[in-house]
């Protein structure tokens, strides 16, 4: 299969049609082989969001060199680790991104890449297994490198169009981390397709009221988002205006919640699509179509693909009867890279009428209804779902019992709507929250870091001595009540400063007005809660720039503004 580009991409509202995103390409690709990336196993790439991306992407692709897409702002230790797991020894960057990457080669490429695509050679017959490689948490406090095979990648492509019914002049937000396999629906599947992608910027799709926008400048008409990024959307657009016009949208990352899809059902005219499959299946395995449904379930296979439902001794189980899900097919990954025993312990081999089948055993519960389709019924391990990214506990654990002052740590999530993370932890005493942050920070990305800390007595367990992570919250945490009651209005400095920390439950911690906001851990959904909560107080609104996380240095120069404005 050749990754041609067959759509258009708009990008800061100047379209680059089909034609000059294949010139530009084959300009990579001059590049590429030039440079000799062709012998490398494995390259990593660390990129703005820009068509540059998108286009190195498609080149890469095409040259069948392996890729590994690597977050810039990852905590050096982790970035080292990934770096020799994955055997990255040549890093992609353009202007904007470049850095020193662990001492490894730096390959800036940019609007600077030869202006002739005169030696491009066709690629003729792929030689090269592997498309690209990502990583996900593991339970041992260290993330594992998952295969994506080309064949599994070419097969997400066709099949996703068969199982969903997109408008036929489809124009595609993009608004995922491209460390996120499902950005691959976004940008590679909807220019392989014809589709116009219209590729938000950092600051863009973070900022909930510029998707808002962008959805309704672009005439955006299909959307793949969270349930988280749906509720933070929700915050700034309480009926989904925005999506009026949407005609397909795909939910998934994340336990689709029921009363979402009510909402949308009610609100929107278009196909409301729910998507299941883990990384270690190439993206999306399963989809249900929920437009009209009275409940959500994960639907059914695409192409290619199978579903088991298997018990603890790994047979299957009749329809009607919980199991562990297990998936089979084209899309299954090679493995973990460099990871023997961790591939063998999840992807295993099951006869069938004297035939050997490989799966994937995800760890997920499932049943097959009565319907045909499957049902998702929770998970057999620790691993969490926090604003789509797929966490291990025991990752996150391992990571806080290298900071000196902790003795042991027990780590789970608590809140209905949005999940976030909680550390509890045994110490001889407290700990300031900013240093176990700070400390944390050197080993986990910003989305593991846990929201609250809480120094305990001792740990809950269950009868078969098993950290009981519910009885925890319940014990130390309660159920998180946050006062939805509008208070008097207040106009002192103190005041409004009591307001802002009770808008992002910080109510009793020790924060003084020259701290920065990055000291508590405010990740961007929990900013737009407190900024909205704020708006609904004191009944004004903020200009979309302070939107931005990094927009005020410090509460005292929030607080300043609020004290303007009310």
């Amino acid at each position: 299969m050749y990754f041609h580009i067959n759509g258009n991409l708009v990008f800061h509202g100047v379209c680059y049609d089909k034609k000059e995103l294949e010139t530009q390409k084959q300009k990579v690709r001059f590049f590429l082989e030039r440079k000799k990336l062709n012998e490398q196993e494995v390259v990593g790439i660390s990129m703005t969001r820009s068509p540059l991306l998108l286009i190195t992407m498609f080149a890469l692709l095409e040259e069948a060199i392996p890729f590994l897409p690597i977050d810039a702002n990852l905590p050096e230790e982790r970035l080292q680790y990934m770096l020799n797991q994955a055997e990255v020894q040549i890093i992609i960057t353009d202007n904007n991104t470049r850095r020193e990457f662990c001492g490894r080669e730096v390959l800036c490429i940019d609007k600077s890449v030869e202006s002739s695509a005169e030696g491009v050679k066709s690629m003729g017959v792929c030689k090269r297994e592997l498309a690209y490689l990502l990583f996900t948490s593991g339970s041992t406090g260290l993330p594992k490198a998952v295969e994506i095979y080309r064949r599994g990648l070419e097969n997400f492509i066709t099949a996703i169009p068969e199982a969903i019914e997109f408008p036929q002049k489809g124009r595609i937000a993009c608004l995922t981390n491209y460390t996120f396999d499902i950005f691959f629906l976004e940008s590679i599947m909807a220019l392989w397709q014809g589709m116009t992608v219209i590729l938000a910027d950092e600051e863009e799709r973070s900022n909930p009221r510029k998707i808002k926008e962008l959805i309704k400048r672009e005439k955006i008409n299909v959307i793949q988002m969270t349930p988280s990024a749906l509720k933070m959307l929700q915050m700034v657009d309480e009926n989904f205006s925005c999506l009026k016009g949407v005609k397909t949208i795909l939910v998934g990352g994340e336990t689709f919640p029921e009363q979402l899809l009510k909402l949308l059902q009610r609100t929107m005219n278009g196909k409301i699509y729910n998507m299941y499959g883990p990384t270690e299946t190439t993206i999306w395995s399963m989809v249900a179509d929920l437009t009209e449904a009275d409940s959500v379930h994960i639907g059914r296979a695409i192409k290619n693909t199978e579903i088991f439902v298997l018990d603890k001794k790994l047979e299957e189980v009749p329809p009607g009867q919980v199991g562990e899900l297990a998936i089979s097919g084209i899309g299954l990954a090679k493995g973990y890279h460099n990871d023997p025993d961790k591939t063998r312990q999840q992807f295993i081999y099951k006869e069938r009428n004297g035939i050997k089948i490989r799966l994937y055993l995800t760890g997920d519960y499932g049943i097959l209804n009565n319907t045909g389709n499957y049902s998702f019924c929770g998970r057999r391990d620790n691993q969490v779902k926090i604003l789509g990214h797929r966490i291990e506990l025991e990752d996150i654990e391992e990571n806080v019992m290298k900071i000196s002052e902790i003795q042991n740590a027990m780590v789970t999530v608590y809140g209905e709507d949005i999940k976030r993370l909680v550390c509890f932890y045994l110490a001889p005493k407290m700990v300031s929250e900013e240093l176990l942050r700070n400390a944390i920070k050197r080993y986990l990305p910003d989305y593991m870091v846990p929201s609250k800390w809480i120094l305990v007595p001792e740990f809950v367990f269950t009868a078969s001595n098993k950290a009981d992570r519910n009885a925890m919250v319940k014990k130390y945490l309660g159920n998180c009540p946050v006062n939805k009651d509008k208070q008097k209005i207040s106009t002192t400095t103190n005041e409004i400063f009591q307001v802002v920390k009770e808008s992002m439950e910080l109510g009793q911690a020790k924060i003084q007005l020259e701290d920065n906001l990055d000291a508590y851990d405010i990740d961007s959904l929990k900013y737009i809660q407190m900024l909205v909560a704020i708006e609904e107080h004191y009944d004004i609104e903020f200009d979309e720039k302070m939107l931005g996380m990094h927009y005020f240095k410090n509460f005292k120069e929030l607080v300043e503004y609020i004290a303007e404005e009310i």
